[in-house]
Order: C-alpha cells, then structure tokens, then sequence
C-alpha cells in the first residue's frame, strides 16, 4: 500500500454507500478509447470496465475551516485500468464522471482536466437498499438499487478492480498522475444489485461480459495536487 506521497495533500472527502460495478470487455475495443501514452492493465489476459457510485460528504479543502465544506453530492463514475509505461504505479482513466454539483464539475475540470459532467443524480436510502438515479434533462442515463450481503468480497480479482491510488489523465498538454490516498478496501461486501437503466458505458451490451459488483460501506480519502510526467505529442 502506498503510504506517502511527493506534495501534501490539499483537500479530504468521505465516500459512503460505494457500489462498484465490473464488466470484462474486449481488450482491442477498450485501448481504442485510451489516449497515448496510457496503455489497457489487465487481470488474467482480460481488460475491464467499471462503473462506481458514492455518495460524497464531508468535502473539506486542507487549511479551510470545518464551516466551509461543500454540500454532499453523489457520484457515478466511468473507468477503466492503465498502466503508464514511463511510471511504475498503476491506476485508472475516467471515461466520464457524473455529479449533480456544478461547483465541482467546473473545479475539477479547470484543477485536473477530468471529464466531469454536471447531471441530475438522485440518491435515496430506505432501511438497507440504496437507489440512485442519475438524468440530464430528460435523458435518463442510470438507475439501480443495490443492497449490501453480509459475506466479504475477498479475491485477486477484486483487489486488481478496487486497490487504484491515482488516475492517469492528460491535462492539455501535460501528461499527469492524480495521486489519492487512502485505507485499502477490507470492507468490502458482495452486493445484489438491479440495474434498471445504463447508457453510461461507452460499449454495447454484446460486447460486455463477466460482470462483478462489491458494496463498501464507508472510505475516507485523501485528495492530492497532480505531478506532471512529461508532455503529450499529438500525431
């Protein structure tokens, strides 16, 4: 696990109510979406993507005081797994984050080149279901209720799916690691899960397969500012 990092960290957050979706896809397809110098990581010879939802509070920006956290917001992100093959640590590449905060979709885009959109992203929790709902404009994009089992996701496969300690991006020209730090996943549960609706995948159903999902209950994280390894030729 790593446990330090080159820069203080600079803005903290707790993640509750964390569902990860997984489907194994075609590795050929999923590099053709993947910017140089980023290259598809692979668990067994096979390339995977996933979905995750959380919901965030306790936002804080480090030296601020406490009175100045932002208002809980829910989360549905779009990844897949990369490797750089200049840099040792291996991580995620976000397709697409969704989050019904206009405040955060335009800090990240400006602070770290993510492609965050602002949507309608309803989350509702009734005794030990969840349901999130998640719309721009009249487009529904994604809906499903989960509830967590009680019995622990503990495999190699899930360890490869959920231990990520940074993102790869490119931020204009700038190829950059976003580094985040925080407790590796020991709470981790399988989960039942609906999925009622899901245009969030860059991929038609056929070309999903091996589908895996996990529940964890609660993470703290910290946020960091991202390094730059070098810069990105366009060709």
């Amino acid at each position: 696990m790593i446990t330090k990092r080159k820069y203080s960290w600079i803005g903290e957050q707790t993640w509750s109510h964390i569902l990860f979706l997984h489907w194994s896809v075609p590795k050929e397809k999923l590099q053709q979406l993947i910017p140089e110098p980023f290259v598809i990581d692979t668990f067994n010879n096979k390339a995977w993507i996933s979905i995750v939802v959380f919901h965030a509070n306790k936002s804080i920006v480090r030296y601020f005081p406490n009175w100045t956290s932002f208002p809980p917001v829910t989360q549905i992100n779009v990844r897949t797994y990369v490797r750089n093959p200049s840099h040792v640590e291996r991580g995620v590449f976000f397709f697409a984050l969704h989050v019904n905060s206009l405040l955060a979709t335009l800090g990240a885009r400006l602070f770290y080149g993510l492609p965050f959109h602002h949507v309608s992203n309803e989350w509702n929790k009734q005794k030990n279901e969840i349901e999130v709902c998640s719309s721009f404009r009249e487009n529904k994009l994604f809906q499903a209720r989960y509830r967590a089992r009680s019995d622990k996701a503990e495999n190699d496969l899930t360890s490869f799916l959920t231990e990520r300690y940074c993102i790869w991006n490119l931020h204009g020209e700038r190829i950059v690691k976003i580094p985040i730090l925080h407790s590796i996943w020991d709470n981790l549960y399988d989960v039942d899960v609906t999925l009622y609706n899901n245009q969030l995948l860059p991929f038609p159903k056929e070309n999903l397969f091996d589908f895996h999902a996990q529940y964890s209950p609660y993470k703290r994280s910290l946020l960091f500012p991202y390094e730059t390894f070098g810069f990105y030729e366009h060709h």
